[in-house]
């Protein structure tokens, strides 16, 4: 890795990032006079990873002064060898006929495994604003779409180090320069992003690999003593809770959204619900609510971050939490929001109360007769030293007056099934019900569960790890089947956890 941050402040007379520049007119974009044969570029590189990262040099190839806009781009490496660089802030720049501008330009690596383009170097970077209309520049490797999602990304993130500086949320940090602060937050913050490491194929970054970097910088001027160690080590933490923080912030400025002219609605009723409307439903999450949790809690103390989906919406919106601690929720829990407000100056929603994987909605109607129900069977003492199953899952049907209780399997009563000629006089057992849409994911272990030996057959892929992760699967089912109101199949889906809950128990970890 290639970071430039250590713990000592911007010596005197240190090149420091420049100012950012004006934003941009309705001006032709550099890449459409490119493609138009209007201007010639060039590049050079300043060996740094974040901040100003390259100078372009524009020439004017006409006989007319030429006015155009440079940003908001992403700069790719044509060799590939060097890092690609996100550059959100727009500029705009006046060329004479026949003359050469050159602009410095500030940006955010996001290929933290290759290097910086060397100082000086020229011609390895190439201009993409990803605008579908223009044709792809033969050395560029992203498509529009990849680009589009770069710089609503890194945005967002450079808006939201801006607004943590700004309430002094970055001043604890171990730098004294304000812009390195950003820096730092911006550069690991798109590290660390998974959607990014998609698009380099480099792995997201760690808190360890924050401290390896570290670590080498300092070490490098000789041994840490105990107490330096202790010292720096703190400082690590402090860096990356603040790079969690940033994270959790831009992901709640990533997409701003239209806002819908006349009366904000929800779609549903209530307070904000005006019938007749057209407007979509807004990305706001409000008592009432059913949510599946997406991601694990990020941000720091007070200032919580959680993905959620609306259920049954399908709307992928962040909630807050105001609490020192991480909220207790994970992937694949559901939540039933119960109380929220809206933080200053109005853009996050705060969950004040919710419920934590609420049982499912029991409906207005009288109860339903259970068509099975689980029993513990007692078998007689055994005739042959066969091991005997503890439990089964047996259809019940309701006999036909009150007076009359189901009995369960050993009873002396008159009430054993028919008989089948197929098995030779032993008795059949009725099929428990199911739901007719069971996923295809849940059939053998619902088989399994069927057999009521409680043992997993050892056929079955995985073993204890892939039941671990069909249990969590269940839990969205379950979710799913609540939002859509169907009682019934959730309660089904929720026995059958609870059944494959004791059987994963019950198995051995791999040593």
């Amino acid at each position: 890795m290639f970071a430039i941050f250590a713990f000592q402040p911007t010596p005197a007379g240190a090149q420091k990032s420049p100012a950012p520049p004006q934003r941009a007119t309705s001006s032709p974009t550099l890449e459409a006079l490119a493609a138009a044969g209007k201007v010639k570029i060039d590049s050079a590189g300043t060996g740094e990873t974040i901040g100003h990262v390259l100078d372009l040099k524009i020439e004017n190839l006409t006989d007319q002064s030429i006015k155009c806009d440079v940003g908001p781009m992403v700069l790719e490496s044509r060799s590939r060898k060097n890092q690609d660089y996100v550059c959100p802030t727009p500029q705009t720049v006046t060329i004479n006929p026949h003359g050469t501008a050159t602009v410095p330009v500030n940006g955010v690596c996001i290929n933290r495994n290759k290097p910086p383009v060397s100082k000086g170097a020229p011609g390895d970077l190439v201009v993409n604003t990803g605008d579908p209309t223009l044709p792809q520049n033969p050395n560029s490797h992203l498509p529009a779409n990849q680009v589009g999602d770069l710089l609503r990304i890194c945005t967002a993130k450079y808006d939201a180090a801006n607004q943590l500086q700004k309430s002094g949320a970055l001043k604890n940090l171990p730098y004294h320069d304000p812009q390195k602060q950003k820096d730092i937050v911006v550069q690991w913050s798109t590290w660390c992003d998974p959607r990014i490491s998609q698009v380099t194929g480099a792995p997201p970054a760690t808190k360890d690999d924050l401290k390896k970097v570290v670590y080498k910088q300092i070490e490098a001027k000789g041994k840490m003593s105990p107490e330096t160690k202790k010292k720096v080590d703190q400082g690590i933490d402090t860096i990356f809770e603040k790079v969690e923080l940033t994270t959790a912030k831009a992901k709640n400025l990533e997409t701003p959204g239209q806002v819908p002219e006349g009366a904000v609605t929800t779609n549903k009723p209530g307070a904000f619900f005006k019938p007749g409307t057209e407007a979509k439903p807004s990305t706001v999450a409000q008592p009432g609510d059913i949510a599946h949790v997406e991601d694990k809690p990020s941000g720091a103390k007070g200032h919580w971050a959680v993905k959620v989906k609306l259920l049954p919406s399908g709307e992928i919106v962040d909630v807050w939490f105001e609490s020192d601690e991480p909220p207790p929720l994970e992937f694949c829990n559901t939540i039933k929001i119960n109380k929220t407000h809206t933080s200053s100056p109005g853009h996050n929603t705060v969950v004040d109360d919710y419920v934590k994987n609420p049982s499912p909605t029991p409906t207005a109607t009288a109860t339903p007769t259970p068509k099975y129900k689980t029993y513990l069977w007692t078998p007689p003492p055994p005739q042959t030293p066969t091991a005997t199953p503890k439990y089964k899952v047996y259809l019940w049907t309701p006999p036909p007056t009150a007076t009359q209780p189901p009995q369960p399997p050993g009873s002396t009563e008159t009430t054993e099934p028919e008989k089948s000629k197929e098995e030779g006089g032993k008795a059949t057992e009725p099929e428990p019900w199911a739901p007719p849409d069971l996923p295809p994911w849940l059939e053998p272990w619902w088989e399994a569960v069927k057999a009521g030996t409680g043992i997993v057959p050892g056929n079955l892929p995985g073993g204890k790890d892939a039941l671990g992760l069909i249990i969590q699967r269940l839990n969205r089912k379950i979710s799913e089947e609540m939002a859509k109101g169907h009682d019934k199949e959730a309660e089904f889906y929720e026995n059958l956890k609870k059944r494959l809950q004791d059987i994963y128990n019950s198995m051995e970890d791999k040593g």
